[in-house]
């Protein structure tokens, strides 16, 4: 069976989607496009890749494989990495206080 993450045209968005579905569990897989020279060179899927990474680094500290992999691109470039933990801190901002019910 082919997945569409095997797909590189297409493989940020189910990578995106797993993000938001929180798949922690499949950080090996999805971190592993970043090493796949079919998938490397699309910007896009890097930083999808780099997004999930941060996100499950976030979720949990102790994702060792998370954690490396955003350190190794925070040394390459941590301007890119900044800009990306901006993105999904406005992403995962708390929602508003629901308004008091009236009597």
């Amino acid at each position: 069976m082919k997945l569409l993450t095997d797909q590189s045209d297409l493989a940020d968005l189910p990578i995106e989607d797993l993000r938001k579905w929180k798949v922690w569990e499949l950080t090996p897989v999805v971190l592993g496009y970043a090493d796949k020279e079919s998938h490397n060179t699309i910007p896009i899927v890097n930083r999808a890749v780099l997004k999930f990474a941060i996100a499950a680094s976030w979720a949990d500290p102790k994702n060792a494989t998370a954690v490396e992999f955003v350190k190794k691109a925070r040394d390459k470039d941590p301007k890119k990495v900044e800009f990306l933990e901006s993105l999904l801190k406005d992403e995962v901002k708390p929602a508003p206080p629901a308004a008091a019910k009236s009597k």
